[in-house]
């Protein structure tokens, strides 16, 4: 059921993108948080000719934890960490059809279902190690900078989008599992995300959003208890998910 090479070899792969995602996400969380400051002033110079822009910078600045909330988990993070979601899954199976690889990858003595676990596993953690450590990072940043940060609101924050993240890399495997060209899965699955975004953008359907879900909003803003309906609900979407990309995987010739 798991292939320690094959897993090696997906590591060995995703080296590149460990380590820019995680230098690109480290930079932008650590200039968040040194950001603070500067926006504070910035929207001081505001209050005579622009209210309404230096009222938003007000309520956005008004607290040093939710600022850093606000900038990282559903800014950098979600943005970012879909985008990387979409690039490790689309190339997971698409990629070795693309590339030729796919009959000698079939060939191996092993089954498809430990194929892809194995490449799943690997993606979910190099997306998980970025998520982790530009949150860390940013994290010891904003305590060295203000402290008072909450640490364990902050920490539960990342494993709620970090799960989110999973869910939506176990949805563009569908996809993977379905198409011949990396390029083109990812584009279709970035394409079927974005509208399924939309429900979000209304509170009678943003429930639908699997992105509302990953984001927790009411529980950070402290209008609501922690989300465990929606960390359980994006645990289920992400194995329902890799159910039905096994499912297609395995029947697929090749």
């Amino acid at each position: 059921m798991f292939s320690y090479s094959l897993f090696r070899k997906e590591l060995r792969e995703h080296r590149w993108l460990l380590l820019i995602g995680t230098l690109v996400l480290t930079a932008l969380g650590i200039f968040s948080a040194w950001s603070f400051d500067m926006l504070a002033m910035y929207g001081d110079m505001l209050q005579g000719f622009m209210p309404q822009l230096a009222k938003q910078f007000e309520q956005l600045l008004a607290d040093y934890n939710f600022y850093i909330w606000s900038q990282l988990h559903p800014k950098n993070l979600l943005q970012f960490g879909i985008v990387l979601a979409l690039i490790l899954a689309s190339t997971d199976l698409a990629g070795e059809v693309n590339r030729g690889s796919i009959q000698y990858l079939t060939g191996l003595p092993i089954s498809r279902r430990t194929i892809l676990i194995t490449k799943s596993a690997a993606g979910m953690l190099s997306l998980s190690i970025i998520v982790w450590v530009s949150t860390l990072v940013t994290l010891v940043t904003a305590e060295l900078l203000e402290s008072g940060i909450l640490w364990g609101k902050m920490l539960a924050a990342t494993a709620l989008l970090n799960i989110g993240l999973m869910a939506v890399y176990s949805f563009t495997l569908i996809f993977s599992a379905l198409g011949n060209d990396a390029v083109k899965t990812g584009a279709l699955a970035a394409a079927v995300l974005l509208i399924w975004s939309a429900a979000g953008l209304h509170p009678t359907t943003q429930f639908l959003s699997p992105f509302w879900h990953m984001k927790g909003i009411d529980w950070f803003m402290g209008t609501g208890p922690f989300p465990w309906l929606s960390l359980v609900g994006l645990i289920i979407f992400a194995l329902a998910s890799l159910y039905i990309a096994d499912g297609i995987f395995s029947k697929r010739e090749f």
